[in-house]
């Protein structure tokens, strides 16, 4: 990830946290603060310039709902800031795929 990060053309999809957990009995966890620790680092990383949120849906859903997932990612970017939550779920989109 180091490596990747010092290419400034690359951007980091955030998708696959409640995988990560091991739970696949759609339980995983809801709360942000067990995810904090790997979207912290993903964050302080690459920037929320180069983020982009995306949901790994259906596989997700063996683990988690979707609401679930969007709901985890939503609330800790919410807590980011209005222009960090822009930015990860709009505007690092839109330029890594260079929409006008």
């Amino acid at each position: 990830m180091r490596a990747l990060v010092r290419r400034p053309n690359i951007y980091f999809k955030l998708s696959g946290l409640v995988e990560g957990t091991g739970r696949s009995d759609g339980a995983a966890p809801r709360d942000v603060e067990f995810y904090r620790p790997v979207l912290d680092a993903m964050r302080e990383m690459s920037g929320p310039e180069r983020l982009i949120n995306a949901s790994n849906w259906p596989v997700s859903e063996r683990c988690a709902s979707l609401a679930t997932v969007e709901g985890i990612v939503g609330d800790y970017f919410r807590s980011q800031g209005r222009r960090t939550e822009e930015q990860v779920f709009a505007l690092s989109a839109k330029a890594a795929y260079r929409w006008v």
